[in-house]
């Protein structure tokens, strides 16, 4: 059973092992307040609408965060795997020193990736129920409708 963890609790991460650059296939997960940031940007088409399945503790929620190379201004896959994230250029993060690199990212960490990988998932799923969760997405949306 996993234990529960609180983002608060988790110290930021920074590495660029095999292991850290091998999570960067299925693209991590930002806060609302950092796709608004990362839509301010410009970067929408560089983001996808994704999902947390629903669980015990969170049901169905739509996220709004970094695409992976194939899907940039659609729907994730529903295994977004095997093609890395849109940022992920020559092995390393375009987001990592942007100012833009999700919470997700910034967490993980390779030396407790058992421990803290599938919690770190869900608490960032949660931030996204919420009014200004749901205010991103309608913006993703609405942006991403425009730019086609």
């Amino acid at each position: 059973m996993r234990r529960k963890i609180s983002l608060k609790d988790i110290e930021p991460s920074e590495c660029k092992c095999s292991t850290c650059k091998s999570m960067c296939t299925r693209p991590c997960w930002p806060s609302p307040e950092e796709a608004n940031k990362m839509l301010d940007a410009g970067l929408t088409k560089s983001m996808w609408l994704d999902w947390w399945e629903s669980s015990k503790e969170l049901d169905y929620t739509e996220i709004v965060g970094p695409a992976n190379n194939m899907r940039g201004g659609l729907r994730a896959d529903v295994y977004p795997s095997g093609h890395n994230c849109i940022f992920f250029v020559e092995g390393l993060c375009k987001l990592h020193t942007s100012g833009y690199k999700p919470i997700e990212g910034r967490l993980a960490n390779c030396k407790e990736k058992s421990e803290t990988q599938g919690n770190l998932h869900l608490e960032v799923a949660k931030l996204w129920n919420s009014p200004l969760g749901r205010s991103t997405i309608v913006r993703w949306k609405k942006e991403v409708d425009r730019a086609d």
